[in-house]
């Protein structure tokens, strides 16, 4: 079986961040020949952009609670597998 490491990257960025548990939980940034970036596709664009087309409106209360948990829960999934985001907005 071959081995992978979960890969973390941010787009603008020309490297990626490794962790390894071989290394102590060291983080490199290396280039390598091959990665693969997932990203999740959430339709009608970024929360920013869902903000900015809203922000006449009082967001209600149950969907700003929605999207800070699910935001919570994601970083915490991230931060539980060592892979730091680096683009957190809005």
């Amino acid at each position: 079986m071959d081995s992978f490491y979960v890969v973390g990257a941010s787009l603008g960025n020309s490297y990626v961040k490794i962790s390894s548990e071989e290394t102590s939980g060291e983080v490199y940034s290396f280039i390598p020949a091959q990665a693969c970036c997932v990203l999740e596709f959430v339709p009608g664009g970024t929360l920013k952009k869902l903000l900015m087309k809203n922000r006449r409106k009082k967001l209600d209360f149950g969907v700003a609670i929605k999207l800070a948990l699910d935001l919570s829960r994601g970083l915490s999934y991230l931060y539980v597998k060592k892979i730091v985001h680096h683009d957190v907005k809005t």
